[in-house]
């Protein structure tokens, strides 16, 4: 009678062990699904933006009957406008189309088709690889937004006449957010 009252008054180290161990491997689960939703949502917005800002670049080039590119780099992107009088690619200095440079760790690869593909004169300084016309026609492109460290990624383009839109892994669009 007396071993019984002892035994119920608490719990054993074993039993504690097993407690602390089942709350840590919970925890585990619920830090790397938060860190990787992170990862995801901070990929999505970055692809999220550029849709956005390409298709008003898209926009406005059509209204003011310009000729605007797209000069893709690793970790940023900016927006030229051709210039036909000094035949080069100048920066737009407007907003939304300066200072488009992805968080750290966040980077772009693209991939525009080789028969399309811009090759520019030296003395026009660096080509962008998406041009858009003033007609609204843009270079078929795709770019995937992912994060360097982890399989992350979200992928964007067009077909050259589409929107710009995001394209799950089978080459299918999805409606952008």
């Amino acid at each position: 009678m007396q071993f019984q009252r002892r035994r119920s008054a608490g719990f054993t180290l074993l039993e504690l062990l097993v407690v602390l161990f089942i709350i840590g491997v919970v925890a585990s689960i619920v830090v790397v699904s938060i860190v990787g939703s992170d990862h995801k949502s901070i990929v999505r917005h970055e692809a999220d933006r550029m849709v956005r800002t390409i298709e008003l670049a898209r926009r406005e080039a059509t209204l003011r009957n310009e000729l605007w590119g797209v000069l893709l780099d690793v970790g940023q992107y900016e927006f030229r406008q051709y210039e036909f009088e000094s035949e080069e690619w100048l920066p737009i200095d407007r907003r939304p189309y300066v200072g488009m440079v992805l968080k750290e760790d966040y980077l772009l690869r693209y991939t525009v088709p080789d028969a399309i593909r811009n090759e520019g004169a030296e003395d026009e300084g660096p080509m962008p690889q998406i041009v858009i016309e003033p007609t609204g026609e843009i270079t078929p492109f795709q770019v995937d937004v992912y994060h360097d460290g982890s399989l992350v990624t979200t992928t964007i383009g067009t077909d050259g006449f589409k929107q710009v839109q995001f394209i799950d892994g089978y080459g299918t669009s999805n409606e952008s957010p």
